[in-house]
């Protein structure tokens, strides 16, 4: 069947060499009839265009006229013919000089890439790339015609084709977004705060895995949100990757540890006894500010909370003093004896040799216990001492008091008078014999 007539109405748009609109104008066609096996042409009028711009026809819609007589170009639009044959979007024209783009984008595991096609012009082509917006274009590549190993950004090609017509085009590529990682707050761990350490990181989230570095001092570097305690300064660096994309992103937070322990010192052990210490000593150390002191046991003790206290107990003790640190709460233990040697020695036993009208006109004493290198002996109640155990030539009345100090205590006993005397047989000659 012969058709009567093809008709079409559409926008032509001119576009210029850097790919901006130029011109936009309404464009229609009919030629009739339109004879069966045969190129048939609609004519549209002359276009004129400059070298390197580029066209195409958008809304374009057609329509064929139905076979009566009197259907003819003349008497049709585009509301009246019928049967209609539909719409087109656009109709690209290979004349002037233009390119189209084929884009694939970036991952975080594979680069992007453009493939280029020139359009229209006159072969070969020549190639001119420049990149922008974080682009990059690789070595070696800016005159290629296609791009490949690209990273998301603006890519601009200058064409010029054989007759030296140039244009230019641009397109983008993207990537695949990074995670937001999320070490968490940095924190500081002493022996009174966060003791036995804390959580870091961040809730855990569906279809992402974690990785942390060092592992040491963590309860585990696979979560998201481990507790972290190290026994020394650490910066841990948490990796989250994306398990569908492959993307990953690091963060980082440092754990400051702050435990040392505290150099305490509770003096020197002394020892206690009637001639040394007798009223005690100071022990302990210089109080520093920002520490705290604590002394067990408090028996003997001055204060049992200063650093320094004067120690004075009736037996021998070991103290302790605890040492702490008010910023960290930290501790250190001292230990110190002090040794109590203030036993009095018994009263002497003696042997007394009075003088007498009818026999010896002086006096004489002899010790007879306690006895030993540790002991000295007074017969003037302390006022003299010696180490000999025997007192001669004694005038009557002058013995005021019997007495034995232990010289390593420097204690002394109480006092003997001449009736406590128990000289034996062999003591009272021994005593008239040195006598």
């Amino acid at each position: 069947m012969t058709a009567a007539s093809f008709a079409f109405w559409g926008t032509l748009e001119i576009y210029n060499a850097d790919g901006t609109l130029k011109s936009s104008t309404a464009r229609t066609g009919c030629n009739g009839p339109i004879l069966k096996n045969q190129i048939n042409s609609v004519n549209f009028g002359t276009i004129t265009y400059g070298c390197g711009e580029s066209m195409k026809i958008t809304n374009l819609f057609l329509a064929w006229t139905d076979a009566s007589p009197g259907s003819t170009c003349a008497s049709i639009n585009s509301a009246t013919i019928n049967p209609k044959c539909g719409t087109l979007d656009s109709i690209q024209i290979n004349t002037g000089l233009d390119a189209s783009f084929s884009v694939t984008n970036a991952t975080c595991a594979t680069p992007g890439s453009i493939d280029l096609t020139p359009i229209g012009g006159k072969a070969p082509y020549s190639y001119a790339w420049v990149a922008s917006e974080g682009g990059a274009i690789p070595s070696g590549q800016s005159t290629n015609q296609d791009l490949t190993g690209l990273v998301a950004g603006k890519y601009t090609v200058t064409i010029t084709d054989a007759l030296n017509c140039k244009s230019t085009r641009f397109t983008t590529t993207s990537a695949s977004a990074p995670p937001v990682a999320d070490a968490g707050a940095a924190f500081t761990k002493t022996c009174s705060s966060n003791a036995t350490g804390k959580q870091i990181g961040e809730a855990s989230q569906s279809g992402f895995t974690y990785s942390w570095s060092p592992a040491s001092g963590l309860s585990s570097a696979s979560v998201s949100n481990p507790t972290a305690n190290p026994s020394s300064t650490t910066t841990y660096t948490v990796t989250k990757t994306n398990t569908t994309t492959g993307c990953s992103n690091a963060a980082s937070v440092t754990v400051t540890v702050n435990t040392a322990v505290v150099s305490a010192n509770a003096g020197d052990d002394f020892t206690k006894t009637c001639g040394s210490n007798s009223n005690g000593k100071q022990i302990g150390e210089a109080s520093q500010a920002g520490f705290t002191y604590s002394w067990s046991p408090a028996t003997g003790l001055s204060d049992a909370n200063i650093s320094n206290p004067i120690a004075n107990p009736g037996a021998t003790s070991t103290y302790t003093l605890t040492r702490t640190d008010n910023n960290t709460g930290c501790s250190g233990t001292d230990m110190i004896t002090v040794t109590v040697s203030t036993n009095a020695p018994d009263a002497p036993g003696i042997c007394v040799v009075q003088p007498s009208l009818c026999g010896p006109t002086t006096g004489s004493i002899n010790i007879l216990s306690p006895l030993g290198a540790d002991y000295k002996y007074s017969i003037d109640n302390g006022t003299s001492w010696q180490t000999g155990t025997v007192f001669s030539n004694l005038a009557p009345g002058s013995v005021t008091g019997i007495k034995v100090q232990s010289i390593s205590s420097g204690c002394s006993s109480v006092a003997a008078n001449c009736d406590a005397s128990n000289c034996t047989q062999s003591a009272s000659r021994v005593a008239n014999h040195v006598r």
